[in-house]
């Protein structure tokens, strides 16, 4: 991720490729131009059957537990001064977070295919949103999970919006912690050269093949395999993070090998 560079005069209108199918010009015009448009109209389907698919299957999961676990608070089966009901709680916020997150990164992804993601930038200190995104992704990590961070300098300030840019390192550190199911550190790295800062976030889980890396930022390109299939995501995460990278003038990218080696 590197946004220290102004983004480009064109970047506010990233995802416009799929454009606004109909109009008052839709039905007339040469036929190249009614073919572009019913090609529009048709990938403009296929992402809202995507988008049903992603929100059936990512939902279900999540309020299945939190329907079970109301109605054992409402038939008096889990007590609400029971020891068990602490650890029900800390079950109930990580679900309520998924659900959050994944109701965000519909809406989010919406207004960026729709062109109506606007960026707002202000002078940030990258340090302490990196230090905020560590506080939002520990207390959902597992046990044997570390987030650490390590800057080569106490203050990196950035031209940038502050919740995208929030949104962006979050979303890479909970990938990396999901994705390292056997634990271990997470580590967060932050440099700076000249006009450009550099996040890595690095982990030592389940590697990706290099026949899968092409697919890892596309929108709902989530890669499913035998190792990782019993992991929740929808595969808007990393695309929506590395679209917001590139409105920032930013880019991000992946080097991964086969597990048990780490990715970055």
């Amino acid at each position: 991720v590197k946004p220290l560079r102004p983004p480009p005069a064109h970047s506010a209108a990233a995802g416009r490729a799929l454009g606004r199918g109909g109009g008052p010009g839709v039905g007339r015009g040469r036929p190249a131009e009614r073919r572009g448009n019913a090609d529009r109209r048709a990938e403009l389907e296929k992402v809202k059957s995507d988008v049903l698919k992603v929100a059936s299957h990512g939902l279900r999961g999540p309020l299945a537990i939190l329907k079970g676990y109301v109605s054992m608070l409402s038939d008096g089966s889990l007590a609400l001064d029971s020891p068990a009901t602490a650890k029900v709680f800390t079950v109930v916020t990580a679900k309520l977070y998924e659900v959050s997150e994944l109701v965000e990164q519909m809406l989010e992804t919406a207004r960026l295919e729709d062109s109506r993601l606007q960026l707002h930038l202000e002078r940030q200190e990258l340090t302490g949103l990196l230090a905020e995104a560590a506080e939002r992704v520990r207390p959902l990590a597992p046990a044997n999970h570390r987030v650490e961070l390590r800057f080569d300098l106490e203050s990196v300030p950035v031209l940038a919006d502050r919740d995208r840019l929030l949104t962006i390192v979050t979303n890479l550190m909970d990938n990396a912690v999901k994705y390292s199911p056997e634990g271990g550190a997470v580590e967060v790295r932050l440099t700076a050269a000249d006009t450009r800062a550099l996040i890595t976030v690095q982990d030592h889980g389940l590697g990706i093949a290099a026949a899968d890396q092409p697919r890892l930022f596309t929108r709902f390109g989530r890669i499913v395999t035998p190792g990782n299939s019993h992991i929740p995501g929808t595969g808007l995460g990393l695309y929506f993070a590395r679209e917001l990278a590139r409105m920032h003038g930013g880019d991000i990218t992946v080097l991964a090998v086969g597990a048990p080696e780490a990715q970055e």
